[in-house]
């Protein structure tokens, strides 16, 4: 072989390496729009995780709860009221209240949803997941402490049809299909639509004797329809609209570690070994009625198995250290032992519906581009929750509690007391405004039932709904100097409840306050008073003529007649009439009777209610670039 050939191999074997080498080390160009302006990733100068829809797929990221495997300083957590949220950097928000604001928010197309499910809804159909972390300011228009997960959607491809299906089946009947159509309907103007479908049995096995399934499940769908209109080289209109509904029997948290404490209102002990204690009715919030005037050795009946062990029967003693760790003893059957096992009185409930429209309209110049958008999304939530039944625990009301005139009759056929669940949304004809709530609602709807043990519950709604204009421009200029200039006004208004149910809080509210009586009860007492008359010698007299003219006004009188009109319905009520048997009972004492109990310590169930919550705000917001 000449010594020109081998020159000549070895400077073209070279250069294959190189060029080799350079293919392997050059990274696939991620655009992302961190800075409200498209950015390859490299350049972005912010802490910023970008996953596109291939990576989303190949990690299997499908809901919020798998980003925190795959971000790092970000995590997820679920909470019992509004579904959950992130946690950039150990900054997050799980107030309860109408008017808390999120830690960290979540934006879809760049416009904030405001409160959303976006995080059980999965990611459906998307572009790009982007993940900021650290303060936002006011850039993506809400002043994001902790950061902003933002969701970009597939938009309409107008230069091919195209499709996709993803169908899978597993264990517990489990069914998940993802299906999307693009239809490039002209030159100009295409569509886009995605749905998703999610069903499954229920996973958590009820213990209950008296269950007829288990819970747990899934049963959700959703879908999004997008449009794209070029209508001119410069300018072009996108619209959206996504939908999502569940409709499941589960819990927003359960399966933990418990170990009880030492006793009857402790409930969990805080760093307690890894073992499952149940959870005893007492630490649930099912309170003992203070007006009876008893104790909770007076008012409960203890496990027979701890007699002897702590003392004469009726003690109140119920649970006691065992050993260690301390185990309860209450022979209760069919109690839970695993993170996949309970024993409840009826499934829960968790109802989710959220919809979403978006239409952006950006116009290009020379050396710049003005964008227009409009965002509405409206979420309403509800789920609601109850105690263990009868069956797992041997805790009973005393007989002098069971000989209270509001005591019934319960599924078996035994004597309990009642617990009164009720709200605007499972028993609309319950009307707290009115006075007609829990055993004052008409018909005994407000009365879940009558149970020999303590039980309790709790639910919660919200219905929010949120709305944004944001207007911005984006220069295009051909020096080392661009900048961003917009301004942004927001809509939300929220209103929610959150109620809290228990055998003792009903109690409480059903029997005779002792409490003073304030100027608000008063001034409705008052006001009842003008629906009676009273005979002075020469026959009856109206209440009203008598009264200043200032009491007894048409604006009063709606009030007044509606207390009234809620003792009419009470006594009307049949069997489930409190007062049946006295005769002497008129409406009228019965609304004040009810009036009695408008303080928080004898309402029937402890609800705390925003109705209705507004905010609105304006910012504007500029950024400027150095290259």
């Amino acid at each position: 072989m000449s010594k020109f050939l081998k020159i000549s191999l070895a400077v073209v074997g070279s250069l294959f390496l190189s060029i080799t080498a350079f293919t392997q080390s050059t990274i696939e160009e991620v655009i992302v729009t961190a800075q409200r302006t498209e950015q390859s990733l490299q350049d972005v100068p912010i802490a910023v995780s970008a996953f596109t829809d291939e990576v989303l797929g190949d990690r299997q990221i499908e809901y919020a709860s798998d980003l925190q495997l795959q971000v790092p300083g970000l995590s997820y957590s679920s909470n019992s009221f509004s579904g959950g949220g992130f946690s950039i950097r150990g900054i997050t928000n799980f107030l309860t209240a109408a008017s808390g604001d999120a830690g960290v928010e979540v934006h879809i197309n760049g416009a904030p949803l405001g409160t959303t499910s976006t995080n059980e809804m999965g990611y459906l159909d998307m572009s790009r997941v982007e993940v900021l972390r650290g303060p936002q300011g006011t850039l993506f228009g809400r002043n994001s402490t902790g950061g902003v997960v933002n969701m970009i959607t597939n938009v309409p491809d107008l230069d091919a049809f195209a499709g996709s299906a993803n169908i899978q089946y597993g264990a517990d009947n489990e069914k998940m299909v993802k299906l999307m159509l693009n239809v490039p309907i002209s030159d100009s103007l295409g569509a886009r639509f995605a749905v998703s479908t999610f069903e499954r049995d229920g996973v958590n096995k009820n213990l209950n004797s008296a269950a007829t399934d288990d819970f747990d499940n899934r049963d959700s769908y959703m879908w999004r329809a997008s449009f794209r209109w070029e209508a001119a080289d410069d300018i072009t209109l996108d619209f959206m609209h996504q939908a999502y509904d569940e409709e499941s029997a589960r819990t927003q948290r359960q399966g933990a570690f418990c170990e009880v404490g030492g006793n009857a209102v402790q409930g969990c002990v805080i760093g307690g070994t890894r073992t499952f204690h149940s959870v005893h009715p007492m630490s649930t919030g099912s309170t003992v009625p203070l007006s009876l005037g008893k104790t909770l050795a007076g008012f409960y009946v203890p496990d027979p198995a701890e007699v002897g062990a702590n003392g004469a029967a009726g003690s109140g003693q119920i649970y006691v250290p065992q050993g260690l760790p301390a185990s309860l003893i209450d022979t209760g059957k069919n109690k839970p032992s695993d993170y996949f096992e309970a024993n409840v009185i009826r499934s829960p409930l968790h109802d989710n519906q959220e919809s979403t429209s978006q239409i952006r309209l950006e116009k290009l110049f020379d050396q710049g581009s003005l964008t227009v958008s409009y965002l509405d999304n409206r979420r309403q939530f509800y789920r609601d929750t109850i105690s263990a039944p009868t069956e797992t625990t041997n805790l009973r009301f005393s007989a002098d509690a069971l000989l209270q005139p509001q005591a019934g009759t319960t599924a078996s056929g035994a004597k309990g007391l009642p617990i009164g669940f009720s709200n605007r949304i499972i028993k609309p004809q319950c009307d707290m405004f009115t006075m007609k709530d829990a055993s004052f609602c008409p018909g005994g709807e407000g009365i879940a039932g009558y149970f020999e043990h303590p039980v309790s519950g709790d639910a919660s709604q919200s219905d929010a709904r949120s709305k944004s204009v944001e207007i911005k421009y984006q220069s295009d200029l051909d020096g080392m100097f661009n900048f961003l200039i917009g301004a942004i006004d927001i809509s939300n208004s929220t209103s929610s409840f959150y109620d809290v149910y228990a055998t003792g809080i009903t109690m409480n509210g059903l029997d005779t306050p002792t409490a003073l009586i304030a100027g608000t009860r008063v001034s409705m007492y008052t006001l009842i008073a003008c629906t009676e008359s009273i005979d002075l010698g020469a026959g009856p007299v109206s209440n009203a003529t008598l009264l200043p003219a200032a009491v007894c006004t048409p604006a009063n009188m709606v009030t007044a007649n509606a207390l009234v009109g809620a003792g009419k319905a009470t006594l009307a009520a049949g069997d489930l009439n409190p007062y049946k048997g006295n005769a002497n009972v008129t409406a009228q004492d019965v609304a004040r009777d009810i009036v009695s109990r408008i303080d928080g310590l004898y309402s029937e169930h402890y609800q705390s209610l925003t109705d209705t919550y507004a905010l609105d705000a304006s910012a504007l917001f500029t950024e400027f670039y150095f290259d």
